[in-house]
């Protein structure tokens, strides 16, 4: 699942071997030869780094060196070089987003004070002077495995995507502060907060406004009834989508800034479709800030080209550390598992879209609760020679089996919902 978004680590491969500072004769060793360009390999280690502990970048004997290396001295000296965002004098009162600023500058400005060592810069390598510029950014945005823990040199999770979001600031990217229901919100009141990430009927609504769900959501639930007894339950309804159209991070301001005005209240996150990946994004950004009480995905769709996928044994990454009070997971697999392809990426076509279980959910297979979905896997096996249908003639198949899966999961996400949401 592809957590880095940044343009360096998003094409690190490309970035690495076009790196002038790199002695050309470092680029001759085996760390640097065995990279497979099509395959992706540099973004796939900073994403193994930004989603797994046992892939952590760091000090070893002999030192860690090759590309991946080259892209963090890369991310260092582009922060170093990055302008200093205004913030309010110190001692006056700073928003959420000016505090974030004032770190942002003062990681600018302590990797302008510890540049990488030249030598470790031109060979790409992972030593002592890397190590002491990883310490001081670290410190300078508090970056600690525990907040009893001290600082270290490791670029793990915490320092890479902390990195990542950095290089975002720097190339203008700053998130706006999230616009927040202007409505006076009483204290003595439970504020409920949805947030869901909505299949996109067409790549250009992906990352839009789903004002429709909006309506829907406060038709069914911001009733006179439930109005006596809680603030009016605010809905964030967005079109799932990668990339820039990836609204994760904006949901994820908004529910803070909610829940600073409201301490009590049920906070949900549901996804349909290839809302999966923002959802799950949006749960474990905000797990560590605000208490949620239900997560559900409906037959998220995932994708292998966005590193989404691991073959053999097959699996979903999921990003770490989401906590919830129930965590619900309805998939098919029916869709992507006829739509094989031998030249294709782990025997898939191109381009598919995968569903499945996810770790620490409860994964619930709508080919066996489904009727809709087990209807339309139960034609196509009864079917002589299905499997050898041309991919033209699967893929509709495949797609109606995924809009079945969630018209079968659909009541029990919203019996989840309700019972949560209520006078």
């Amino acid at each position: 699942m592809a957590i880095l978004s940044s343009d360096l680590f998003t094409q690190a491969t490309s970035e690495a071997f076009a790196d002038p500072k790199v002695d050309p004769a470092a680029k001759t060793s085996q760390e640097w030869t065995s990279i497979n360009v099509g395959r992706r390999d540099v973004e796939r280690r900073l994403e193994d780094c930004a989603t797994s502990d046992s892939k952590h970048i760091q000090l070893t004997n002999p030192p860690s060196k090759g590309p991946h290396v080259a892209l963090l001295h890369q991310a260092f000296e582009k922060l170093a070089g990055a302008a200093l965002i205004p913030v309010p004098p110190s001692g006056v009162p700073a928003s959420a987003a000016d505090a974030d600023a004032r770190l942002f500058n003062d990681a600018v400005k302590a990797l302008r004070a510890n540049p990488v060592a030249p030598q470790e810069r031109s060979g790409a390598i992972y030593g002592q002077g890397t190590a002491k510029t990883v310490l001081e950014y670290k410190k300078a945005r508090n970056i600690r495995r525990t907040p009893a823990a001290q600082v270290d040199n490791i670029v793990g999770i915490g320092t890479i995507t902390n990195l990542d979001r950095d290089l975002n600031i720097a190339a203008g990217k700053r998130p706006a502060p999230a616009p927040v229901d202007p409505r006076p919100v009483d204290q003595n009141k439970p504020l409920d907060i949805f947030v869901l990430f909505s299949g996109a009927p067409s790549v250009a609504v992906q990352g839009t406004r789903d004002t429709a769900a909006e309506k829907e959501f406060n038709d069914t639930f911001n009733t006179p009834a439930y109005l006596k007894t809680h603030n009016r339950a605010v809905p964030i309804c967005t079109f799932g989508g990668r990339g820039a159209q990836d609204k994760s991070q904006e949901a994820v301001d908004k529910v803070v800034e909610l829940r600073k005005r409201a301490k009590v209240g049920v906070t949900v996150i549901l996804a349909v479709s290839v809302g999966g990946f923002p959802a799950l994004r949006a749960a474990a950004l905000l797990t560590p800030k605000v208490k949620l009480n239900y997560v559900a995905i409906n037959d998220g769709s995932f994708f292998a080209s966005e590193f989404d996928i691991t073959f053999n044994p097959f699996a979903i990454r999921v990003p770490p550390g989401i906590v919830a009070d129930k965590m619900d997971n309805f998939f098919q697999t029916f869709g992507h598992g006829i739509l094989t392809n031998s030249q294709g990426q782990g025997g898939f076509m191109d381009g598919a879209e995968f569903h499945g279980p996810l770790d620490g959910f409860l994964n619930q297979d709508m080919m066996i609760r489904g009727t809709r979905t087990g209807a339309i896997a139960g034609a196509f096996n009864a079917t002589p020679g299905s499997n050898l249908l041309p991919l033209a003639v699967k893929i509709p198949i495949a797609t109606q089996a995924h809009i079945a899966a969630v018209a079968d999961a659909d009541p029990s996400m919203t019996t989840a919902v309700k019972s949560l949401i209520k006078p």
